[in-house]
């Protein structure tokens, strides 16, 4: 027979437990709205600083291209290496942001990794030069001409991991090896240094987030302390492995393995990439009609500075109600659209162009490519650009030789 207290017991709990449950709901609910709250405060803080820095880094290429005394150029050196260094700041967070929620997705595309090691090494010959550094690299004969993977965060790696040993390698020299496991399952990257090296006790905390070896260390090198943690974080989202092995004033190796998947050929490319072209002179680029729709004043001076000494007949808009009047009324040839402008945004703007050209002009042919200039590089928002009807994308801060390149494609293709 049940007694009544046994009852009221189980009563009891079974009330205390749908609570918890209903606290448990509560939290989580609040947890995903704090993770939001701050994946939109990394967005907005990443325009708000993207769009000045497209200003000050185009400003500074453009005066690169003037008559400059050698101590004007020594100037503007330091003003482009620190624009540079505030962009990969900017960068790191976003990415480490991406990564703590669980939103950064790998992506699997066919490329070769002989031409990603080669250009991701000559992004550092200069710096080793101007310190004295030998950097040399090898890559084994077992390798696939074309590999699949994300090449995007593979370069990413490397770009860290051979920008940590250019900066603290004082002199000697970086070598990078390339080469597969034994089992033939894995690409094996080794990145050896002759720096300053790593105590034993902190070789693994190396790979924590906003971590250094020492605080005298981030005086003297600078840096965020999320470089390697970002790098190993990455690495494991490949399903691969990070370690380090290193001697104080001897140097460091880092070893790398990720999964490997080899295609026997090189896969031809008729679509040819935009970046691959050759930029002809300014006397030889196609005449054409553009509209830039932009609201920041300093930006829309950096493009018209960017193309004067091309054909370019260029009109501007200063938000996107602006330029969809515009684009009703003029005959252009391609779109630059600001994704962030007052009124109507360049969402909403591309969306309204490509409803007129298909119900309202019947447009026989084909759209007007819209290339997408915006400071926001979270994943989803440039997905829902392209849903929209936008062409391309770039990313602020834009180099002047990606924007003319990518004109150039569309116009003469």
């Amino acid at each position: 027979m049940i007694q009544i207290s046994d009852v009221s017991q189980q009563v009891i709990r079974e009330k205390l437990l749908r609570e918890q449950m209903i606290i448990a709901k509560e939290r989580e609910s609040e947890a995903k709205k704090a993770s939001q709250a701050k994946t939109d405060f990394l967005a907005s803080m990443s325009h708000e600083i993207r769009t000045p820095l497209n200003a000050i880094l185009g400003m500074a290429d453009t005066l690169n291209e003037t008559e400059l005394s050698e101590e004007q150029t020594e100037y503007l050196t330091v003003l482009r290496n620190s624009g540079r260094a505030l962009y990969n700041i900017i960068n790191d967070i976003l990415d480490f942001s991406r990564i703590e929620s669980g939103k950064l997705e790998m992506e699997s595309v066919t490329f070769s990794i002989h031409d990603l090691m080669k250009e991701t090494i000559s992004l550092f010959l200069m710096k080793a030069k101007s310190k004295g550094i030998h950097i040399s690299h090898s890559i084994s004969k077992e390798i696939s001409p074309m590999i699949k993977g994300d090449s995007t965060r593979i370069q990413q790696i490397l770009i860290n991991l051979i920008g940590n040993a250019m900066k603290f390698t004082e002199k000697g020299s970086i070598f990078i090896k390339l080469m597969l496991s034994e089992d033939k399952s894995h690409l094996v990257f080794e990145i050896e240094d002759t720096g300053i090296g790593i105590p034993n006790d902190k070789l693994q905390s190396i790979f924590e987030s906003f971590t250094q070896v020492d605080s005298s260390t981030t005086r003297k090198y600078g840096g965020t302390g999320l470089g390697l943690s970002i790098t190993k974080k990455l690495i494991l989202l490949m399903n691969g492995t990070i370690s380090v092995q290193s001697e104080i004033g001897k140097g460091s190796t880092f070893h790398i393995e990720i999964p490997y998947e080899g295609l026997l050929h090189r896969e031809s490319n008729q679509n040819q990439h935009w970046l691959d072209l050759e930029l002809p002179d300014p006397e030889n680029f196609p005449p054409c009609k553009i509209l830039l729709a932009e609201d920041s004043n300093e930006n829309v001076f950096i493009i018209k500075t960017f193309l004067r000494k091309y054909p370019i007949q260029l009109e501007v808009a200063q938000n996107g109600k602006e330029a969809f009047d515009k684009f009703q009324s003029g005959n252009y040839d391609l779109v630059l659209m600001d994704m962030q402008m007052p009124e109507m945004d360049g969402m909403e703007a591309t969306k309204q162009i490509r409803i007129h050209e298909q119900v309202k002009t019947k447009n026989k042919s084909g759209e007007t490519p819209i290339i997408a200039i915006s400071a926001n590089v979270q994943k989803e928002e440039i997905k829902k650009s392209f849903l929209a009807g936008i062409t391309s994308y770039l990313a602020k801060p834009v180099r002047k030789i990606e924007i003319l390149k990518l004109i150039y494609f569309y116009i003469a293709h």
